[in-house]
């Protein structure tokens, strides 16, 4: 009997992973036929090292690729898509292992919409490094949502050599364990606030000479956009605005550790957007999408499990 249960138990697990994969698969699938028409147009530079700053500073994907090409033999464009997809997909997998832990009871059914909600995302321009710095903020909340803090100090490593907006998980990370062992904590912020330091010093070094520069302001090219464009501006505000309400409204029914992940990487996120991204790039909020995705579930469940009460009395 047990055995029998066990087996159906692998069965179902087999079938719901293989229903993610098709999930997450289709959603890849859609990303590349919108990337058809400029086929990542900043690949190369990227992987040669010429990029103007500050993207030239995104080099874990680039490198990544470029040991690929050499070791398979195989083009660069090949190897991009590669990485993109492997990472896209453990990013998947890592948002089910997240939801295992905050809502384990709906997790299954609510993880296969989380490939979905990229889509938005994946609308406007993309960057080789975009799938990957998901994985690895992902990957980072993950460890420390089981206080694995060895293995979360190489993701956090990783991400901030896949991007340099690895600053907020220490952000979060000073909020969230700032209740931990007064030694062990100043030990865990210094080894982050450390690695950030030399990493970003030695690409900055390594990068001096390319042309731009630390930072590109487009505050003006948001003002000018949204004038040009009202409907899509209006858009964009309400889901911007319904997200922070959500946040709000929901803290005190979400975990700390939810909550502390929107503000601390969200919030800062939302202020880059405006300052440093471009209009309408909503790509930017790939390293927020756990939390977001974490944030928005947790107050359905709670919105849903309201109404279903509502509807039986």
């Amino acid at each position: 009997m047990q055995r029998h249960q066990r087996a159906q138990n692998t069965k179902r697990n087999i079938t719901y992973q293989f229903a993610l994969w098709i999930v997450s698969t289709a959603v890849f699938g859609l990303y590349l036929l919108l990337a058809a028409e400029n086929h990542f147009p900043h690949l190369e530079p990227l992987i040669d090292g010429t990029a103007p700053r500050p993207y030239v500073y995104r080099i874990l994907a680039p490198f990544i690729v470029r040991v690929i090409s050499s070791v398979l033999g195989v083009s660069p464009f090949l190897c991009a898509i590669i990485v993109m997809y492997v990472t896209m997909i453990g990013a998947s997998w890592l948002l089910l292992a997240l939801s295992e832990i905050f809502f384990p009871k709906y997790s299954r059914k609510i993880a296969l919409l989380a490939p979905i909600g990229l889509i938005p995302l994946l609308i406007e321009q993309r960057q080789i490094y975009d799938f990957p710095t998901l994985f690895l903020f992902a990957l980072a909340l993950y460890y420390l949502a089981r206080n694995d803090f060895r293995k979360y100090i190489i993701a956090f490593a990783l991400a901030t050599l896949s991007k340099e907006t690895s600053l907020f998980l220490l952000i979060f990370f000073v909020i969230q364990f700032r209740g931990l062992d007064k030694k062990k904590f100043l030990l865990l912020v210094v080894v982050q606030a450390a690695l950030y330091a030399l990493i970003r010093f030695a690409l900055i070094m390594t990068f001096r000479n390319n042309p731009g520069g630390l930072l590109e302001f487009h505050l003006s090219e948001h003002l000018n956009a949204y004038l040009q464009h009202p409907s899509i501006s209006m858009v964009l505000f309400a889901v911007m605005v319904g997200l922070v309400g959500v946040g709000v409204y929901q803290a005190v029914n979400q975990p700390g550790f939810v909550q502390n992940s929107l503000v601390a990487i969200g919030v800062p996120t939302l202020l880059m957007y405006f300052l440093f991204g471009v209009p309408f790039e909503v790509r930017i909020f790939m390293e927020s999408y756990p939390s977001i995705f974490l944030s928005v579930s947790l107050a359905g469940i709670t919105f849903f499990g309201r109404f279903a009460k509502g509807g039986s009395s």
